[in-house]
């Protein structure tokens, strides 16, 4: 059996636009999780990946400037 860990999983949410700032949001507390061997992530329930901070912030600054010019 794999090792598990208790995790809490954190989103980022838009604090201003101008300048694009982000902050920080706790959306579940110690949710199971393992690592797959190169190191990600992985849910024990969905057995989906986690997102790093850099690709959560990339697509959440697209999503916002795309909010900014509609």
């Amino acid at each position: 059996m794999k090792p598990q860990y208790l995790i809490n999983v954190n989103g980022l949410r838009v604090k201003n636009l101008e300048p694009l700032e982000f902050e920080h949001v706790v959306l579940q507390k110690q949710v199971p999780f393992y690592q797959r061997r190169f190191g990600r992530l992985i849910t024990v329930e969905g057995d989906s990946p986690t997102n790093t901070l850099e690709e959560a912030a990339d697509w959440l600054s697209d999503v916002a400037k795309n909010a900014q010019t509609t």
